[in-house]
């Protein structure tokens, strides 16, 4: 006998009833069913007693013996303080012995009307065990035993299981209980009608605060009717300032007049209405001008494609990459050249260095089409020179692609890159502790434009944009999982031109709305800004809707969309949040010479518009600082919304 701690054998229970089945799996499933219905029926209310409040404890074996010293002990103890016997009829059970045990030793303290039954298979006369279906009595005119047909209660679960319960399952409790089948109906019936109109009444309120809502609705109609118009003078407003930028005096004061009220068509005046016709009109003038004092020149053997400002403890530093593949380092606390024979020595080999970045460790990582090269600029030593190479396929050597700084994407001492190797093209993940590649995700095209990866680095996104035999644009957004390379979604745009991650599990696509024909860019040439010049890539300038959109990666539904339709020129860029600043918890997009400022859930916070196209900017702390195409800086403070 198995002993257990704080149990005891011989503690006797008082159940409800006893179910005894055959253990088949048709069986077995319905007395389980009935254990659990029976245990947790709740008894009517006008139907409870002192002794049927509810129905506290139903036996099955399989669910009582889990503690049990002796199996026959346990089972005469049930059987012997069970008000009733429940005998799950069926073919089987009409030949099981222990249906038969457990019957005989019932009814050695029971009637035989304390025995009920419950059909799962065959017809009552083939199923239904002796004693239930006929007893014995005697014959009054011969004195002889005769055996009589006596008709039990018995519950038909040959039925569907929804039906069973809802028909069935209440003769059974009505007989537990001590009531009559019908009574015990009406009162279930009594309880939906209540359950009905309670939902009714709850309809109702419902109803009523919807009409509410509408109310009020249309009272906020009107006022967003009323700021909408402010929005549009202010849009109108920044149009004109766009305009006088571009020489447009004409078209300045056309939009600037457009922006205030008329007799024909009232709207609010707004101050930036007012300022822009007054600019227009050239009616304020002053002899002012942003100068820009050189602190520091750094000269470049070529034309300079990237520049890299980093820090290493108490000291900053710039990298600047020309775009004849030339490197040079600064310290910008000293003004001095560092690591100058070696950035020398490694141009006269024949390396050119396309791009870099800045490991954990903070090593300046090089980046160039065969190689990747790790400098220790503290201690200006190369730590290692290696060939990118594929993991999957030993000593196949890869070709990195970097046609801009977007395709590739390095957090940690993480670097994703887009790559091709002799039969395909790949994504591929590379080790900066060691310059090995670790993982090569093959992909479409390894010139998509775009690589994104997410803060935890678990999943690696790519944008691609191509152009069919229609010179028309189609742009294909693929998010990889980043440990196993399966790809999890795809979306597809008209034009997306840039991605980022709002959090993990989140990627934001913006771009326009329509799709773009090949001949919509254009080249404009000799573009003075600052202290050099450089040919300006950019879309003809068209009336253009930007679609900002966040889509969940795990099942690609997109959670919300911002619009923004307006006179626009450049591809919209985003810049994601958790970066230092005012706005370091919100996304900032960029195009042409608007800043739109968005929280993580698609609320706008901001629209700034510059006097001319923004080239960069900073935000800081206190301010948004802007370096604009004219040459003019541009200074936004979000707290008092003044833009100097």
């Amino acid at each position: 006998m198995l002993l257990i701690p704080g149990v005891n054998v011989n503690m006797e229970y008082h159940y409800n009833a006893f179910i005894s089945y055959n253990h088949n799996p048709r069986d077995m499933k319905i007395a389980r069913l009935l254990q659990h219905k029976l245990e947790s029926y709740k008894v009517p209310a006008g139907l409870q007693s002192s002794e049927h409040s509810k129905l506290e404890r139903v036996f099955l074996d399989t669910g009582e013996l889990g503690v049990s010293g002796d199996l026959n002990d346990v089972l005469r103890n049930a059987l012997r303080n069970s008000d009733f016997l429940i005998v799950i009829s069926s073919p089987e059970s009409k030949t099981s012995v222990w249906v038969r045990k457990e019957m005989e030793f019932f009814l050695q303290n029971h009637t035989i009307d304390q025995i009920l039954t419950v059909i799962t298979e065959g017809e009552p006369f083939d199923v239904l065990p002796d004693p239930v279906l006929y007893k014995d009595e005697i014959n009054e005119e011969t004195g002889e035993t005769e055996r009589v047909f006596r008709e039990p209660l018995s519950c038909d679960y040959r039925l569907p299981v929804a039906k069973a319960n809802r028909q069935e399952l209440p003769r059974l409790v009505a007989a537990l209980i001590g009531c009559r089948y019908d009574d015990l109906i009406q009162r279930q019936r009594a309880y939906r009608m209540k359950r009905q109109i309670a939902l009714l009444v709850s309809a109702a309120v419902m109803l009523t605060s919807a009409v509410s809502y509408l109310v009020w609705s249309n009272h906020k109609i009107k006022v967003n009717y009323d700021n909408t118009l402010r929005e549009q003078s202010v849009n109108l407003a920044s149009l004109s300032e766009k305009a006088l930028s571009q020489g447009d005096r004409h078209g300045a004061v056309r939009y600037a007049l457009e922006a205030l009220p008329t007799e024909d068509k009232p709207r609010p005046v707004v101050s930036e209405a007012v300022e822009a016709l007054a600019r227009a009109l050239d009616l304020y003038q002053t002899d002012e001008n942003d100068h820009w004092t050189s602190v520091k020149r750094y000269s470049y053997d070529s034309v300079l494609s990237r520049e890299i400002p980093f820090s290493i403890g108490d000291t900053s530093y710039l990298a600047a990459i020309c775009s004849n593949g030339r490197v040079r380092i600064w310290n910008t606390d000293t003004y001095e050249e560092t690591m100058a024979d070696y950035t020398q020595s490694l141009f006269d080999s024949g390396t050119e260095i396309y791009s870099a970045c800045v490991s954990e460790d903070k090593d300046l990582i090089l980046i160039s089409r065969e190689k990747i090269i790790a400098l220790d600029i503290k201690g200006s030593a190369e730590r290692y020179s290696v060939a990118v190479t594929s993991g999957s396929k030993a000593g196949d050597p890869l070709m990195i692609s970097l046609m801009s700084k977007d395709q590739m994407a390095c957090k940690g001492d993480s670097l994703w890159v887009m790559a091709s190797r002799s039969d395909q093209d790949i994504l591929c993940s590379i080790d900066l502790k060691t310059g090995k590649t670790i993982k090569e995700i093959p992909v479409d095209d390894a010139l998509s434009r775009t690589v994104r990866l997410s803060d935890d680095k678990s999943h690696i996104a790519v944008l691609n944009t191509s152009y069919g035999d229609d010179d028309q644009s189609h742009s294909t957004v693929k998010v990889y999982d980043a440990s196993g390379g399966e790809l999890i979604q795809t979306f597809e745009r008209e034009y997306a031109s840039d991605i980022v991650f709002g959090d993990n599990d989140h990627l934001m696509i913006c771009g326009f709305t329509d799709s773009h024909d090949i001949e919509d860019h254009s080249v404009s040439q000799g573009e003075e800004y600052i202290t050099r010049s450089r040919n300006i890539s950019r879309f003809q300038s068209k009336r253009r809707t930007i679609e900002i959109t966040s889509c969940d990666i795990s099942d690609g539904t997109v959670v919300w969309t911002i619009e923004r339709e307006d006179m626009y020129h450049d591809s919209p860029k985003l810049e994601p949040a958790g970066r230092e600043g005012f706005y370091a918890d919100d996304v900032i997009c960029t195009t042409g010479n608007r800043v739109l400022v968005f929280d993580k859930d698609g609320n706008v916070i901001e629209q700034i518009d510059m006097s001319a196209d923004i080239r960069c900017y900073t935000n800081k702390s206190e301010n948004i600082t802007a370096i604009l195409s004219d040459g003019s800086m541009a200074v936004y403070y979000p707290e008092t919304g003044e833009l100097t």
